[in-house]
């Protein structure tokens, strides 16, 4: 049996067109073992390139790109190892494509 933590499903747009929306959220849900949820780190990268971090227990930081634009209070699930899981990008653009 594998343990650790398992992807269970991305919630992303495939489309958005430009200046048409408010937000935007990006969600991936989990499953994560309880033996590895110390050292648990999400993280989320956009073309590779780190835009946010969140370990449980801390508040979520916005990196990059994403500093500024992002929604740090937006709770995805009660959970406390799930809570600040996705991202709720504020007025997104154009210059935030890419490859999450």
């Amino acid at each position: 049996m594998t343990k650790g933590l398992r992807i269970n499903e991305l919630r992303v747009p495939s489309l958005l067109r430009n200046g048409t929306a408010e937000f935007v959220t990006l969600d991936c849900d989990y499953t994560v073992e309880e033996e590895e949820k110390v050292g648990l780190v999400v993280k989320w990268t956009l073309n590779k390139k780190p835009v946010y971090q969140w370990i449980p227990n801390q508040r979520p930081q916005d990196l990059g790109v994403l500093r500024g634009k992002l929604n740090l209070t937006y709770k995805a699930d009660e959970d406390p190892y799930k809570m600040y899981r996705a991202l709720k990008i504020m007025r997104p653009s154009v210059e935030l494509t890419g490859k999450y």
